[in-house]
């Protein structure tokens, strides 16, 4: 592993070229976008601001009623390194998180994927939805984001409404 100030060189340097400071900036501008244009257009959702994050990752979140109940609601999380967007179910606290995690993983067939519960996850589900998105296709981009998080919206609130009737049978 490089040193630190051979680290700090290598960052200072990328830096001084601009494209990381260019690109981060259409990242955030692009998701802030997409986060009005859902606010607009799903006005029974609360979507919270964007969490720009430490170039690890950046997201916001989408809450519908139903699952907001249940204190849990959806993501949208564009992580930086893997160049790729993810819808998270997620909970309001760790012991939320647990619960779903583990009715979840009592389910077979389960289509999407199942968290591991530890220190920095902050999912119950991840969905990959766009791996190395074409940003230069900026509306097809966004309106292909928002009706995945609309099914997965819907998909998460059928699978625990599921759950929520098959534990009063």
């Amino acid at each position: 592993m490089a040193s630190l100030s051979k680290a700090l060189q290598v960052y200072h340097e990328a830096l001084d070229k601009g494209d990381i400071q260019r690109a981060y900036r259409f990242i955030i501008k692009f998701m802030s976008e997409l986060r009005t244009e859902l606010a607009q257009k799903y006005p029974e959702y609360k979507v919270t601001q964007v969490y720009q994050g430490y170039m690890d990752m950046s997201y916001f979140a989408i809450s519908a009623p139903e699952l907001r109940a249940k204190k849990l609601k959806i993501a949208l999380v564009y992580l930086h390194q893997a160049n790729r967007f993810e819808l998270w179910l997620s909970a309001s606290n760790r012991k939320v998180q647990k619960e779903w995690i583990d009715v979840f993983n009592q389910k077979e067939n389960f289509e999407y994927r199942i968290s591991e519960l530890g220190v920095g996850i902050d999912s119950i589900v991840e969905y990959i939805v766009h791996v190395s998105p074409n940003f230069e296709a900026k509306a097809a981009l966004k309106q292909s984001l928002a009706m995945n998080i609309v099914r997965f919206i819907k998909d998460m609130e059928g699978l625990i409404n599921h759950e929520q009737g098959s534990e009063h049978a």
